[in-house]
């Protein structure tokens, strides 16, 4: 399959690689990626200003696309089923603060950036109807950090009223929307 990874290289720091197809590990599932969004942190990473950069990892933190096969029998009606990925893994229990074990797709993981990706089946959503493929594909990253910012930090209601920098990024975009 074809996939977008990062290299070791100074000079290409990323390419469009052949590797083999995921192989399915205990409660994943296999998801055929219909489009797949380039957000600020795949830039930094592309570029070499990103925390604990690993090379030759697939980038891509979101995606939208269609469930190809399951590991788990009990998650058989996912598939057929149009999705979008939550990119975030390992939260832990504590609600306010992630734990040692978090990460996101696309680093240190194999991210989205695919034809297909093996991800847990606690991850998926299905794809908003009225979305396109590439308007779910831009949803998760950036409308979960945005969210999180207002509605669990911020706290905001209504009534609130909100500054929003920096309102050409998709985070901010999100805040303004929500």
């Amino acid at each position: 399959m074809k996939a977008l990874q990062n290299t070791d290289s100074t000079e290409q720091s990323i390419r469009l690689t052949d590797i083999p197809k995921p192989v399915l590990q205990k409660d994943e599932v296999l998801v055929k990626i219909k489009a797949a969004a380039f957000n600020r942190r795949d830039y930094w990473i592309s570029v070499g200003k990103y925390p604990k950069i690993q090379p030759f990892c697939i980038l891509g933190s979101d995606a939208c696309g269609v469930v190809e096969a399951v590991d788990n029998q009990a998650d058989t009606d996912w598939i057929g089923r149009e999705v979008i990925l939550n990119p975030n893994n390992d939260w832990g229990t504590n609600e306010a603060v992630q734990s040692e074990k978090y990460h996101i797709l696309g680093m240190p993981t194999n991210g989205t950036m695919a034809e297909y990706l093996a991800i847990r089946a606690d991850r998926l959503h299905l794809k908003p109807a009225h979305l396109e493929a590439a308007q779910a594909a831009a949803l998760p990253l950036a409308g979960l950090t945005a969210y999180r910012a207002l509605f669990r930090y911020g706290q905001i209601t209504k009534d609130s009223r909100v500054l929003i920098t920096g309102i050409g990024g998709g985070v901010a975009l999100f805040a303004l929307q929500f």
